[in-house]
């Protein structure tokens, strides 16, 4: 199965105003299939899986400012 196709099967079962949030955004960036589907993941998700998620993407940006932190020293 393709992405574009399964991106716009997931689109398809989302409710309307997370999609069209969804949209505006890939609107704004520009963002290509692999980040739309992405989005439309999380768009799709609940509360507790969005909270899991920002608790990674919180992780990841920690991460980051570590190794950013070592490279200054």
């Amino acid at each position: 199965m393709k992405l574009a196709d399964l991106l716009a099967d997931l689109v398809g079962q989302l409710p309307e105003d997370r999609r069209k949030l969804m949209e505006a955004l890939v609107k704004e960036f520009g963002v290509g299939d692999d980040f739309h589907f992405l989005l439309a993941l999380v768009a799709g998700a609940n509360k507790r899986q969005r909270h899991i998620v920002r608790l990674f993407l919180n992780g990841l940006e920690s991460l980051e400012i570590a190794k950013e932190n070592q490279k200054s020293k």
